[in-house]
């Protein structure tokens, strides 16, 4: 416990710091039928950023309950220089992106209101590499 208050005195007084980038979210509609493909490019996408590990970005993607709507949020430091663009697998993914779509791709740009990510950066990670809930930690 006194690690935990100490955590906690680190987060409340410590400095803070803000950082400031540029966020869109994107959201599109697959046919039923091309539904999983996509997911799969997704996916690949996820794969090789864990491979390269580029800064600078910060991205979630989620496919909502109907099966077929996707929304990514993607956060970057610089917009002349977002690491997706340069992915192999985030090229195939938007080439083969129109033939997916029933209703195409809108792009909004969205500010931060706050964000909450625990305190375990794990807890994150997992969820991503592997599309499931998260594995906490024994006795926590």
């Amino acid at each position: 416990m006194r690690g935990d208050l100490h955590r906690a005195r680190i987060l409340l007084w410590g400095p803070v710091v803000v950082e400031v980038m540029k966020t869109i979210m994107v959201r599109y509609k697959t046919s039923v039928a091309t539904g999983d493909a996509n997911e799969a490019s997704v996916r690949a996408v996820f794969d090789e950023l864990r491979m390269r590990a580029p800064g600078g970005i910060r991205y979630a993607s989620y496919r909502l309950a109907d099966g077929v709507t996707f929304i990514h949020v993607a956060s970057v430091e610089s917009s002349e220089k977002n690491p997706l663009t340069s992915l192999p697998s985030f090229k195939a993914f938007q080439a083969q992106l129109k033939d997916r779509c029933v209703e195409p791709p809108v792009v909004t740009d969205v500010s931060i209101v706050g964000a909450y990510i625990g305190s375990d950066s794990e807890v994150a990670s997992c969820v991503h590499a592997t599309g499931s809930e998260p594995r906490r930690r024994p006795g926590s």
